[in-house]
């Protein structure tokens, strides 16, 4: 007799009746809401696969039965109710939230067998992309990028540069702001847990500022919150929170008070201080909720419309509320500004945030939003309809042609009489039309969905439906399979054929060709998704290609890359522009870095800050001295060196010299390395490890302030690195001698953080350094040797971090294998035996890498340098508190514990020391 749960669920006879933990495959002891929903998910995967065979009404009847198991266990008290019938021997000890630390492990089961507790609890269900696009390197400048393709030894290597923007913030000016009115929450129907509580609103708008009523809108459709979220606590338990949270906090809030003088940047602070994750107390729910409200509120007091949608993003994670409708309540609340600047930054979120709307689908929302960005463009840019008048002056190249002749009014096309003269104007104006025929065309997609439940063969619909999902949504695995039976032969075919993954290169780029020959005549959105899929194949193709072949693919992924880089409107990949207080936290997030990092760099940041001279250097070999206290663990004198060490992590931390609140402190040291800058050479020292190191803190000084004053002597350290190369791409201990690949990472570090300032860099010194790696690659493949062609763990992943700089996708085979073999169990370093330059560069790399290997190793990494940080708790070393030790490590005579604090706070810095080459999120890039 068929049986559909062993036969589906792997549920055996013996385990019947089978009860909620077992239909969803879980143990007793998972709370998290993400982790059961996600079961839930898996396990409806497992039996709609049969929903078109023979048993569709048994598919129906199981699906309803774990659709219930998830609603009953993601409800603390629908919960415990449930349990209590369950028998003694099966009953669990029910608590009534779900799990708050940071350090809990989430159980969740696979089919067979217990899942390894992976994520940390704000890491589990983070909305990513089906596929995520490995463009390689783009690092651009707002819309403009230039290229550079380095020819490298054995093939063509794609380097795609380009010069970042230089994104120096200053904070808007402290206008008052209105803020949201107080509303209430609507109220989700039907909630899954039902809820009548409120949301509590946003702050009340400053007496001397009256909001507008609110835009004639039409009342959008009721958004259904999705299954496994909170309800909103209601007014009584949120003002509790938000007592308890006001008393905690006390110290901050009261920097926040208007009449202190920072009151603006400290509303800032305090925000992105409440969105640090770990900060939150999950086992407190309107605690919990009260901490991303406030967080949402002070960002909206701050001014900044990004960090407020962020916020808004991270409670419709976990509670149930309408996103979209809170944005733009929240964006149209700093609409009421008299600043301009502050319009016109909500006006741009609110285009950044069309995107996700289109997403879920919803398209009235991404109406509204280009709506709202229009006017708040407008109305921060005055006559932006009205003609230019120099518009109709003849231009000094234009000659009247002979048959020229001036045109009537009445024969100019309307569109052309209407079309904004402003840019942004005109931009909004493109995307209002496209969003609306994304609108009309969705009607067509709802209506063929709806004949796919009566017809699942239909090929119409099934073209329909296929073509939304992989060219509006990227949802390739579920689109391909109904593209290849829908009505189109030429599409049909094609799917069929990627659904084949051919693995040799003949197959692989043909396919590749395919696609692109379908995305060069669509439209933006639809070209782009299906770009990446010709990406998809055109990668693995490439590296195994040769000859004709492999230009022909090197210059489709090359176009591909160009395209996707003139997309990315913000942070430049690779760059280090995202260090102020907002996007700090925004690439925290979405990193994996967390409060305890913070506060463990915070104490670091305190150390350094206690040891630096009178005269502004730092001394790997008389920090004790300079800081009058018993802190052991010297090193050997490395004066220039040192320093570098000592900025570094402050400006890791986005804190300059033209003002931050260490800005002091990084005068002085920038004060003494000028001072030791030769006139004549331009070099800090003729020791390349302590010239690359002072050139780059140099470099990163004048690329985050812009000071002037810095790019003279900044461009005369570059140019002295760059004359002291090798002639095989290489840099030694002296200048033009034959070096290795240690010395040479901090040489290659200097001169691209020199070409994110803008300052000149030559192409060919980067292609030499190609070839140099060329040169030292180990035989099989998997990294990299010190000046010859072997294998070392800190060499590996200094010259891996060199490739990804160089255009190495983390699609490139050997990156991966090479990634794989550094984040190996026994590759890792311990407190007993720790390799900081290792673990300083193998963390960057995993960082741009992405995927499971950073999921895998950030963790690890950081919980590491957590615990092993000084606490100050020998009473004979207190003053020790907020460094680390370098005992065990090989360079520990070498650095010292002044070096061995200085890469570890960079390497906990990592989340926004560098943005990713790979894998950021749209908060982070979109305005």
């Amino acid at each position: 007799m068929f049986d559909p749960y062993e036969k589906w669920l792997g549920i055996s006879k013996d385990q019947r009746p089978a009860n909620y933990y077992e239909l969803l495959d879980i143990s007793r002891e998972v709370r998290d809401p993400s982790a059961i929903a996600e079961a839930a998910e898996e396990r409806a995967g497992q039996v709609k696969a049969h929903e078109d065979g023979p048993h569709g009404e048994i598919c129906t009847r199981i699906l309803k039965e774990i659709k219930q198991a998830k609603l009953t266990l993601i409800h603390p008290a629908k919960r415990a109710e449930y349990d209590a019938t369950l028998p003694e021997d099966e009953a669990v000890e029910v608590e009534t939230v779900v799990e708050a630390s940071d350090d809990d492990e989430s159980p969740v089961r696979d089919r067979k067998k217990k899942r390894g507790a992976t994520k940390r609890a704000y890491e589990i269900d983070r909305e990513q992309p089906k596929e995520k696009s490995r463009t390689g390197m783009l690092l651009l400048v707002g819309g403009a990028a230039c290229f550079v393709v380095l020819l490298a030894v054995g093939g063509v290597v794609g380097f795609i540069m380009t010069r970042p923007a230089k994104t120096v913030e200053a904070p808007p000016k402290s206008d008052s702001v209105a803020q949201l009115p107080r509303s209430k929450e609507t109220k989700p129907e039907p909630p899954p847990p039902k809820s009548t509580e409120k949301e509590k609103p946003l702050s009340p708008p400053p007496p001397d500022i009256k909001p507008p009523p609110p835009p004639p809108v039409e009342k959008p459709p009721e958004v259904k919150p999705k299954p496994g979220k909170l309800p909103v606590p209601d007014e009584a338990a949120q003002a509790k929170a938000e007592k308890e949270l006001k008393e905690k906090y006390k110290n901050d809030y009261a920097k926040t008070k208007p009449e202190e003088k920072q009151a603006l940047s400290a509303k800032l602070a305090l925000s992105a201080k409440f969105l640090q994750p770990g900060r939150e107390d999950r086992s407190d729910v309107p605690g919990w909720y009260v901490l991303l409200r406030e967080a949402r509120d002070l960002a909206l007091e701050a001014q900044r419309p990004r960090l407020a949608i962020e916020a808004i993003n991270e409670i419709d994670k976990w509670f149930q509320i309408d996103a979209h409708e809170m944005k733009i309540k929240a964006l149209t609340a700093l609409s009421q500004s008299p600043n301009d600047a502050v319009v016109k930054a909500a006006g741009l979120t609110a285009l950044g945030q069309v995107k996700p709307a289109l997403d879920d689908d919803n398209y009235d929302a991404a109406l509204r939003l280009v709506n709202f960005a229009e006017e708040a463009v407008r109305k921060t840019t005055p006559d932006a309809t009205k003609p230019n008048p120099d518009d109709d002056k003849p231009k000094p190249d234009d000659k009247p042609k002979p048959d020229d002749k001036p045109k009537p009014d009445d024969e100019k096309k309307p569109e052309e009489e209407n079309k904004p003269k402003d840019k942004m104007l005109a931009r909004i104006a493109d995307r209002k039309a496209e969003v609306q025929g994304f609108q009309k065309d969705y009607q067509a997609v709802t209506a063929a969905k709806t004949k796919l439940k009566e017809a699942p063969d239909d090929p119409d619909a099934n073209l329909v439906v296929g073509k939304h999902l992989c060219f509006f949504h990227r949802r390739w695995d579920e689109g391909l399979p109904l593209l290849a039976k829908g009505g189109d032969d030429g599409l049909k075919n094609l799917a069929k054929k990627d659904l084949a993954k051919p693995a040799e290169v003949k197959g692989q780029a043909a396919l590749g060709d395919e696609w692109w020959d379908v995305g060069i005549l669509k439209a933006d959105r639809f070209k782009m998704n299906i770009f990446e899929r010709a990406l998809y194949w055109y990668e693995p193709a490439e590296t195994k290609a040769t000859g004709e072949t492999k230009k022909h693919l090197a210059d489709r992924i090359k176009n591909i890359q160009e395209r996707a880089a003139a997309r990315i409107s913000r942070l430049a990949p690779g760059s280090y522009y995202g260090r102020n207080v907002e996007d700090r936290v925004l690439l925290l997030r979405e990193g994996g870095g967390n409060m305890q990092s913070e506060e463990a760099v915070e104490r670091g940041l305190e150390w350094l800050s206690q040891h630096q001279a009178k005269n502004g250097a730092w001394a790997t070999d008389a920090f004790h001295v300079h800081g009058k206290c018993e802190c052991g663990d010297v090193g050997e004198k490395h004066d220039i060196a040192a320093t570098a060490f000592g900025l570094l992590p402050f400006l890791g931390a986005g804190e300059i010299h033209t003002g931050s609140k260490y800005n002091a402190t990084v005068v002085k040291g920038l004060d003494y390395l000028l001072r030791k800058q030769s006139p004549e050479k331009g070099n800090f020292s003729d020791n390349a490890y302590e010239n690359g190191l002072a050139t780059i803190a140099l470099c990163e000084a004048y690329g985050l302030s812009g000071d002037k004053r810095l790019k003279g002597p900044a461009q005369a350290a570059v140019n002295y690195i760059v004359r002291a190369q090798f002639t095989d791409g290489s840099w030694g201990y002296a200048a033009n001698t034959k070096g290795d690949l240690s010395v040479t990472g901090w040489q290659f570090s200097a001169l691209k953080t020199a070409y994110y300032a803008h300052l000149k860099v030559p192409d060919a010194t980067f292609v030499q350094v190609g070839r140099f790696l060329d040169a030292v690659t180990d035989p099989n493949g998997l990294g990299y040797g010190y000046n010859s062609a072997s294998y070392g763990s800190s060499t590996s992943a200094a010259g891996f971090l060199c490739r990804e700089y160089l255009g190495w996708s983390s699609r490139r085979p050997e990156l991966a294998k090479g990634v794989d073999r550094l984040a190996a169990p026994e590759s890792f370093v311990s407190k007993e035996a720790p390799n900081i330059y290792f673990l300083f560069y193998a963390t960057q790399v995993m960082h741009h890498f992405g995927g499971k290997n950073w999921e895998t190793w950030n963790p690890k990494t950081r919980d590491l340098l957590i615990e092993v940080q000084d606490q100050g708790l020998d009473p004979n070393h207190s003053h020790q508190k907020g460094s680390w030790s370098p005992l065990g490590d090989a360079y520990a005579k070498t650095g010292g514990r002044l070096m061995f604090t200085s890469l570890s706070l960079l390497t906990l810095e990592v989340y926004y020391y560098s943005v990713p080459l790979n894998g950021y999120g749209a908060a982070v890039l979109l305005e």
